[in-house]
């Protein structure tokens, strides 16, 4: 990010909130248009309803589960005025009392500055930049993942499936929305702290209310306090948007993914026709810059494609509906449009994520089929990000070896460099360790990127790249793209590629048919080396003394064998989704020389 440009605003903002209140004042000269995001269709009511509806039940009683982590029940000990507010100017605290009058008054404060899985409060009345984000034994992503907003549009959903209660659900979504403008006032806390929160949040906030709008239901005071909320989010986005001359990620897409939604639905507001116009041609730009022209994210990472596309998908649907209020707004040209199509090509070749990279499981708005998803190939080759994907009529298999990612940063790639997954009848075999966590344990966040967890050639003692020695920015930096891989050749029965991160290079070639993978690696380094296999917990193992290894699934069987060599099984751990971890094996086979062949064939 652009230090100067940060530390400038921090000062601005720092000065206003010395000399009165963050929140903005409501006015009557702005409103908010309804009816720009069109309601899910019948279909997709019919389809999901059930699961919306439970969803909802459980948000109306204050139960969580941020990304799988494990059910809670979020209720904060007091408001936030009832304890120290030391530097907080009085008016801040007058207008959160205001805004709270307008809560029922048996409502329990939610809290927005948990971790529910480590039990740490983060500090909801320190200044957003004086927010330590990482600290041991704590997960910053947390708090952060829950202030996004994504369970207000479940409960405008709700009210849609359940229309005889659809006044409950309108009160429940506009209590949550009060909580939240009120639990946290404008840069202070832990959700203010970095701006990709603000954008998703405001977006998410938005929509629900839009939704809720069309079904018939609203109150002024309401959009009164939204109103205000949205500039409160969009001059903040502005002020601490996460760009960077040098580089720019998924961050900063958020950023923008906000801002589009600020300055569409706030109405009579000065600032809000820039907002949009400068959302919408930044995102232009960076639809060049943070796809690669084979359509693959520049970050490495199929779990942050389906974040990033995501942000595109929606800021799309909603700038294409909108037009039909107001033909003046920008909107989407025929490359952003191209793009878009091309990046969706990747995301079907990803789909179920082989979690190829960092996975935290973010996304803009949390509902299950929004995404457009092409018909998959069964041949897709993606040069620039290094990746290809087979789809036989019994398997998927996928091959790596590309650059790190982020311009040589390599803040969302794992040590991948000629790894492999397969994907059995539905079922992973053969898989990518995942990502369990980033801050809250430094040891297992570089375990989850390490060479010794992926399925790929490895040499004792040594990675493909290196990370810098810290538990803070290091965390999400490689030092040099040292591995350079490289897929040479990719074809619909055969991949050949190398990666010069050990002492000597690493050369694997693949061939593919109906119902085998044939693999042969090369290594003639001064060092051990293991071919590993990470299969997946619900696969059993089962080796035999022929040289063979049996790998037994719910409804799939898998034969491994191999050219000569020692065989052994050790213990690993797993990650099927952010915050979540399980026990796994790795198979691995000891080179007796420079050379091994292998075959995995799909018995049944």
């Amino acid at each position: 990010m652009d230090r100067l440009r940060l530390g400038r605003a921090d000062r601005e903002l720092r000065a206003r909130a010395a000399e009165g209140s963050t929140y903005t004042r409501p006015s009557t000269l702005w409103n908010l248009k309804a009816g720009l995001a069109p309601t899910p269709p019948a279909a997709w009511i019919d389809l999901h309803g059930p699961a919306i509806l439970a969803r909802a039940e459980e948000i109306a009683r204050h139960r969580f589960d941020i990304l799988g982590s494990g059910p809670y029940t979020s209720a904060a000990p007091r408001w936030w005025w009832e304890g120290p507010t030391a530097g907080i100017h009085a008016d801040t605290i007058v207008d959160a009392r205001e805004r709270a009058a307008e809560l029922p008054c048996d409502h329990v404060p939610l809290d927005w500055t948990l971790d529910p899985v480590h039990g740490h409060r983060f500090d909801a009345t320190a200044w957003y930049a004086d927010v330590k984000v990482v600290v041991q034994k704590a997960d910053f992503k947390l708090p952060h993942e829950f202030g996004r907003g994504h369970q207000w549009p479940v409960c405008a959903l709700a009210a849609l499936v359940d229309q005889e209660r659809r006044d409950h659900w309108y009160g429940v979504l506009r209590a949550q929305i009060i909580d939240f403008i009120v639990s946290c006032p404008p840069q202070y806390g832990p959700q203010w702290t970095v701006a990709t929160g603000p954008g998703i949040r405001i977006y998410n906030m938005l929509l629900a209310w839009d939704w809720a709008r069309q079904s018939g239901m609203g109150d002024g005071s309401l959009d009164a306090w939204i109103a205000a909320s949205v500039v409160d989010h969009a001059e903040h986005i502005m002020a601490t948007r996460e760009w960077s001359g040098g580089m720019r990620n998924s961050h900063y897409l958020a950023n923008l993914f906000g801002l589009v939604a600020c300055g569409l639905y706030l109405d009579g507001y000065a600032e809000a026709r820039s907002w949009l116009t400068f959302a919408v041609g930044e995102l232009d730009r960076e639809l060049r810059i943070q796809f690669l022209d084979d359509g693959g994210n520049f970050e490495a990472s199929t779990g942050y494609h389906r974040h990033c596309i995501d942000f595109v998908e929606h800021v799309t649907a909603l700038l294409d509906a909108a037009v039909v209020q107001d033909d003046t707004i920008p909107r989407p040209g025929p490359e952003w449009r191209r793009r878009l199509d091309v990046a969706r090509r990747f995301l079907a070749a990803v789909t179920p994520n082989p979690l190829i990279g960092d996975n935290d499981d973010g996304m803009g708005v949390m509902l299950p089929d929004m995404l457009t998803i092409p018909a998959r190939e069964p041949f897709m080759h993606f040069p620039d990000f290094g990746l290809t994907v087979w789809h036989r009529p019994s398997f998927r298999l996928t091959a790596r070896c590309g650059p790190i990612g982020q311009h040589g940063k390599g803040g969302h790639a794992h040590n991948d460099q000629n790894s492999i997954t397969l994907r059995v009848d539905d079922e992973d075999v053969v898989i990518d360790a995942g990502t369990f966590t980033y801050g809250a344990d430094p040891r297992r966040r570089n375990e989850d990127r390490s060479t010794a967890v992926h399925s790929t050639l490895v040499v004792q003692g040594l990675e493909q790249n290196d990370w810098p020695d810290d538990s803070v920015e290091g965390l999400f930096w490689m030092m040099g793209d040292r591995a350079k891989g490289t897929i040479l050749s990719a074809s619909a029965t055969t991949w050949d590629a190398v990666h010069r991160g050990y002492d000597r290079p690493h050369s694997r070639q693949l061939v593919v048919t109906d119902d085998m993978i044939e693999g042969a690696d090369r290594y003639d380094g001064r060092h051990d080396a293991r071919v590993c296999f990470h299969i997946a917990p619900a696969v059993g193992i089962d080796i035999h003394q022929e040289g063979r290894v049996v790998l037994t699934g719910r409804t799939c069987t898998v034969e491994l064998t191999w050219s000569g060599g020692a065989v052994d099984t050790v213990p690993a751990s797993c990650a099927p989704g952010y915050g979540r971890t399980l026990p796994s094996t790795i198979v691995r086979l000891h080179l007796d020389g420079p050379s091994m062949t292998w075959r995995l064939r799909v018995l049944g």
